[in-house]
This record gives C-alpha cells, sequence and structure tokens, in this order.
C-alpha cells in the first residue's frame, strides 16, 4: 500500500524537529471509537466493503486537514497536507476498483 511505503520513508527522513512536534488538538471522535462504530462481519458484500472502505477514508481525510489546521510549524501543516493528499488518492483508487468490479 502506498501509504505504508509513504511511512517508512517519512520515518527515514523526518526531522527531529519534526517528530517532536507536539500539537494540541483533540479530534471530535477518537480513532479508538471510530474503528468500533464500524459495522464489520461475515460475509459482506462488495458495495459494504467499499462503504466501509469510504468512510474510513473520509475519517482520515477530515482528521489530516484538522491536524493540518492545527499544527503549530508551517513544515509539520505541510506534511499533514501531503498526507491528506494521499490518503485522497487512496479514496480515488478505492472507489476505481470497487466500480471495476461492477464492469466484470
Amino acid at each position: 500500500m502506498e501509504i505504508a511505503q509513504n511511512q517508512k520513508d517519512f520515518n527515514r527522513h523526518a526531522t527531529d524537529h519534526l517528530l517532536n512536534s507536539w500539537i494540541q488538538y483533540t479530534p471530535e471522535i477518537s480513532p479508538d471509537s471510530f474503528f468500533k462504530s464500524l459495522e464489520i462481519g461475515r460475509d459482506l458484500s462488495v458495495d459494504e466493503i467499499t462503504g466501509i472502505g469510504l468512510k474510513i477514508d473520509d475519517y482520515l481525510e477530515k482528521l489530516y486537514a484538522d491536524l493540518e489546521v492545527h499544527a503549530p510549524q508551517s513544515d509539520t501543516r505541510a506534511l499533514f497536507n501531503s498526507i491528506r493528499e494521499i490518503e485522497h488518492h487512496e479514496k480515488d483508487k478505492l472507489t476505481r476498483v470497487a466500480n471495476s468490479v461492477y464492469d466484470m
């Protein structure tokens, strides 16, 4: 997955300043609460799987946008902007893949 590779690259090249940045922000819905709220069962349809994936993408995009707004330094804001753009790209990819299933 592109996000996993980007995470590895970031950890290799990030400065201590960026890694030690503190952002005073609490999301409206904690990641733990969000993921627990997802209804993931057995034998899900393509639409259900896609819907769950899109909910996750929407949540992460909003989280990254909020972190970008609350980040105190410009390099930290740029980082969250970049991550949000990657997440948006992943969301578009999921939509294309789901649509291609119906074209089969």
